[in-house]
């Protein structure tokens, strides 16, 4: 009986942590680094789009993504997170998936 009482609080804990989990609302980033160029390019949400240039001093070769990880350190003083990266074969760009809780 014990055992089944333990059981049960064990799933009742995690019902509730999933649910408050599923309550948080995120607002979403995505940071576009070409692998050439002196450009990268940022929408927030689907409603804010900008064209970020930076000096061509500024990146030693193409691989270099310092520039975005500047930006993304920016981000970050905003209460931005990234949590994935992805690249774009075809266009050859790195994209930096960022998020942050809604206020």
């Amino acid at each position: 009986m014990k055992h089944l009482k333990t059981t049960l609080l064990a799933f009742a804990l995690l019902f509730s942590v999933n649910a408050l989990m599923a309550q948080e609302k995120y607002e979403y980033a995505t940071l576009m680094l070409h692998t050439s160029g002196t450009q990268m390019f940022l929408s927030v949400n689907g409603d804010d789009y900008q064209e970020i240039t930076f000096d061509k001093t500024e990146r030693k070769g193409p691989h270099d993504t310092n520039p975005a990880l500047k930006q993304i350190s920016k981000m970050n003083a905003d209460g931005w997170e990234l949590f994935d990266t992805t690249s774009v074969p075809n266009v050859v760009a790195t994209v930096f998936l960022l998020r942050r809780k809604k206020q």
